[in-house]
């Protein structure tokens, strides 16, 4: 043998070396046959992924078909790949030994090669994200739920509420017209406050159930003419026995006679919130 043929020599077996060093350290499994399904490489990654157990030298020159007895989809795929003239093929994720594959089938010269990727985590994270998604649908169900309940119970809450509030709202009017006869300055000014503190509480109420149509997108402003000095009185008179226990005094400085166009019952709440019982 020449010098020239035993460097030829030398030079295909390097590259025939280097080619085995990237086929068995490549992240996938890979496996070529020829036209008869001998297998002519492999490696190690592909011989796991078909469930069998055995080295990569004992599996090279068996033939595939005998390899997949395990997994008919593949095998049948290869079958009809070897009747046809070597066409490609791409296999939906195929499931050996708990393990999910996508398997890709592409000509060479004189035979076929294998792609097999593990995709095992990945089908994980999404029964996983299916999971949480079923979870999550579940929970806005039964939160819808309780937002159904919810609104029941605002609505049987505000019923019960506003009507004996609204009795007392009523006779303790009656009593400051003096129908039931007359009464002093001093029952006077406590039967304002009640009268004032119940109205305040019904508004309250109402809040209640304003938030549930805040909630919903239904609540209505209503525009008008609104004195605003009266306002101002209103709130005085609902705060001032709370301001007298704790010895203060309420200073106000407005234009009488001054308007402006407002809802009154929300320019009422807006203004009474900032200076309300727990804060003075």
């Amino acid at each position: 043998m020449s010098i020239i043929d035993r460097e030829q020599e030398k030079a295909l077996f390097e590259v025939k070396e280097f080619l085995v060093s990237i086929i068995g350290n490549a992240p996938y499994g890979i496996i070529a046959f020829d036209l008869e399904g001998e297998i002519i490489l492999t490696n190690s990654f592909a011989i796991d992924y078909i469930g069998k157990k055995m080295s990569v030298n004992r599996a090279v020159g068996k033939n595939i078909l005998e390899m997949l007895t395990d997994i008919p989809i593949l095998k049948t795929a290869i079958e009809n790949n070897l009747k046809r003239g070597r066409r490609k093929f791409d296999l939906p994720f195929v499931t050996v030994n708990k393990k999910f594959m996508l398997i890709k089938g592409r000509s060479i010269l004189n035979g076929t090669i294998l792609l097999i990727e593990d995709i095992t985590d990945l089908k994980n994270t999404e029964t996983k994200l299916a999971k949480q998604s079923k979870e999550l649908s579940e929970a806005n169900i039964k939160l819808q739920d309780l937002d159904r309940m919810k609104s029941m119970f605002i609505a049987s809450m505000s019923h019960e509420l506003r009507t004996p509030l609204n009795s007392i709202i009523g006779f303790t009017g009656l009593l400051l017209q003096g129908i039931s006869g007359k009464i002093d300055e001093e029952a006077r000014k406590d039967l304002d406050i009640v009268y004032n503190s119940s109205q305040h509480l019904l508004s309250l109420i109402n809040d209640v159930i304003d938030i549930s149509k805040i909630e919903a997108g239904k609540l209505d402003i209503h525009f008008e003419d609104v004195k605003l000095d009266d306002v101002i009185e209103e709130i005085i008179t609902t705060v001032s026995k709370d301001a007298e226990k704790k010895k203060l005094k309420i200073k106000t400085d407005l234009p009488k006679g001054l308007y402006i166009v407002s809802d009154r019952r929300r320019l009422f709440q807006c203004i009474l919130n900032p200076t309300s019982t727990n804060q003075i």
